[in-house]
């Protein structure tokens, strides 16, 4: 019987994984593997609840384990921690990567598998087909994307919720941009990987404990991973709005007829320009804010205090 990790990084939503984890238990239902559900607890405020509350009568997930960190690291860095905790143990054939607030549906787990099955040695990614949020946040979501392909050149439409197989999961680990964006580096690497549409659910219980700015850096962290082309594009840009701004100022000069409209060009290049360059040293320092040269492998348990064992696994006959 091969073993599968299911890995859900959290961060005080105790109350909404105690809902998921037997969803998931009846998602893996007709599985024939041995489940061990890892959740990565960052730095959580909030108390852990009793094992017997927060896994419940749950009967298909053989072994659950509570990676604590040392503090609060972020949503991508506490998935890193998760994976190279899971390839070190060196006993799983896949690793599934999920949120703990219901909005990767545990029912599509067994379309990653079924995907995984038939692309063993591919990343199944859950594509966004659609999503759960209101329409101003589906309208920044597009800027964003926008903004993302203008500045690298990728499009990336999946998020976290993907499958690992073990293959892909060694090298993955080694990636120092694994610290910054699961996705951004599954992309960047290159690694094959097929996709399956996902609908985005609803969460649980409660708002999101994502704010405002910390979507915009979990945003900015993806284009760090690509670093090298985005300065480049910023650096193109920033010449097109000089030149613009250079123009703008001539004609202002001359005083030819356009020069309402020059001034105009000349004000809008000039923000670009600024916006272009604060940007760039934005992302310059969101690739060197880590100082993690290497990837999680070679020191993530550096990063945790504790791994807390709420069911160990019972032993093969």
């Amino acid at each position: 019987m091969d073993r599968v990790c299911i890995l859900m990084p959290l961060f005080n939503d105790w109350a909404s994984a105690q809902i998921l984890i037997p969803r998931i238990d009846k998602a893996v239902t007709a599985w024939q593997s041995r489940i061990t559900l890892v959740m990565v607890d960052d730095g959580s405020k909030d108390p852990m609840p009793e094992a017997d509350q927060l896994i419940g009568d749950s009967t298909h997930i053989a072994e659950v384990r509570v990676i604590h960190l040392t503090r609060n690291r972020g949503h991508q860095r506490a998935i890193a921690v998760g994976l190279a905790y899971a390839h070190g143990r060196g006993d799983f054939s896949a690793v599934y990567v999920m949120d703990s607030d219901g909005e990767d549906p545990p029912e599509e787990l067994e379309d990653l598998r079924r995907a995984g099955l038939q692309h063993p040695e591919a990343i199944v990614t859950a594509d966004r087909a659609s999503r759960s949020e209101g329409p101003l946040f589906r309208l920044g979501y597009r800027c964003y994307r926008l903004l993302f392909r203008l500045l690298t050149g990728v499009a990336i439409r999946f998020g976290n919720f993907c499958r690992i197989p073990a293959v892909q999961l060694e090298r993955l680990v080694h990636y120092a941009d694994l610290w910054n964006s699961l996705s951004g580096c599954i992309k960047k690497s290159h690694l094959p990987t097929t996709g399956i549409p996902s609908h985005r659910a609803v969460r649980y219980i409660g708002p999101s404990k994502m704010n405002l700015m910390a979507l915009v850096l979990h945003g900015l962290n993806a284009v760090a991973v690509f670093h090298e082309t985005a300065l480049v594009r910023m650096l193109l840009i920033i010449a097109l709005a000089a030149g613009v701004a250079a123009a703008g100022w001539l004609a202002s000069l001359f005083g030819s007829a356009a020069a309402g409209v020059a001034a105009w060009g000349l004000l809008l290049a000039m923000v670009l320009l600024t916006g272009m360059v604060l940007l760039a040293v934005t992302l310059a320092q969101l690739q060197g804010r880590s100082r993690f040269k290497e990837g999680p492998a070679a020191f993530w348990q550096s990063q945790v205090r504790q791994i807390a064992a709420l069911r160990e696994p019972r032993s093969e006959s």
